[in-house]
């Protein structure tokens, strides 16, 4: 279980290693050897994935004390697995489209907070419940928009090239930290 939870955290990454407080994901990053971390970010900077074999950066022990350390209840580590996810998601590709797009966070917080509120809240529900299925493109067609991408990576975003899985993970991330934020 904690091994599943492990690929779908470290599926992205974080930046940064600002100050958290328990309950935070970011408490759970800054938890994490700083080599771990260092090894996220760079891969980060270039690529808003990580490879499938997530166990070259932290191992499942290594994760579990994180999260431990951080939410001492064990019945919310499920909950605090997924916002991290969430966090990893927006922070990774917030990293890759500020480095390679000049989409700063509050340009992509901006556009989060701009998206028609009941195509936000069904997103946010599917996070909440894990539904997979295909996704709205109203729903990135206007964060995108709403973040300022430019007219020529607006026409790739259903492409599959690297700026629309960009732009697609931050949102996913943005709706997993909203349908756990209570949660733990």
């Amino acid at each position: 279980m904690l091994r599943r939870l492990w690929m779908l955290v470290f599926a992205a990454a974080l930046l940064g290693a600002a100050p958290a407080l328990a309950g935070d994901p970011a408490c759970i990053w800054n938890a994490l050897p700083q080599a771990v971390r260092d090894k996220v970010l760079a891969h980060s900077a270039t690529d808003p994935r990580l490879t499938s074999d997530l166990n070259q950066y932290a191992s499942e022990e290594q994760l579990a004390a994180a999260i431990s350390h951080c939410v001492p209840d064990p019945a919310k580590h499920l909950a605090a697995a997924k916002a991290l996810a969430g966090y990893m998601y927006v922070r990774t590709s917030g990293l890759w489209l500020e480095t390679n797009r000049h989409l700063d966070e509050q340009r992509l917080a901006r556009a989060w907070a701009g998206i028609d509120a009941p195509l936000r809240d069904r997103l946010i529900a599917r996070a909440a419940s894990l539904e997979k299925g295909p996704l709205d493109e109203e729903l990135l067609v206007q964060f995108a928009r709403g973040a300022g991408l430019p007219p020529e990576d607006m026409a790739r975003l259903k492409t599959g090239d690297t700026v629309g899985l960009a732009m697609l993970l931050n949102l996913l991330g943005r709706a997993i930290l909203a349908a756990t934020d209570a949660d733990y």
